[in-house]
């Protein structure tokens, strides 16, 4: 039961993470099939799963019309996404709630490593 818990937390954190960023507006209704049909279909079986595809040409993010994802740009959206997130830790102050969940987050990576 412990685990099944965990994937839905998973699968809530990564559709928030869509539905907030703003380097991914196309894809926030679409989180809860990027977890379930490309991320765990990826990890689990080597593919994507339910239609969804993977291309690298092209130049939009994502079709709807045929569930295509562009590994390119998404790479480069999450570097985006990733450098913003950068300089919002550069600008908060140490107590504020973005450093609070960094810490809380690197802890439990560092608890990991043990």
């Amino acid at each position: 039961m412990g685990g099944l818990i965990v994937i839905e937390n998973l699968n809530m954190h990564i559709s928030n993470f869509f539905t907030k960023n703003n380097h991914f507006l196309e894809l926030e209704k679409k989180g809860s099939d990027i977890y379930k049909k490309v991320r765990c279909g990826i990890l689990h079986q080597g593919e994507t799963t339910g239609g969804w595809k993977i291309t690298r040409e092209g130049k939009e993010l994502f079709n709807t019309g045929s569930n295509t994802l562009n590994a390119v740009l998404f790479s480069e959206r999450m570097k985006k996404s990733l450098n913003s997130y950068r300089e919002d830790l550069l600008r908060a102050e140490w107590e504020a709630e973005v450093w609070v969940n960094f810490r809380a987050k690197m802890e439990v990576i560092i608890k990991n490593c043990q």
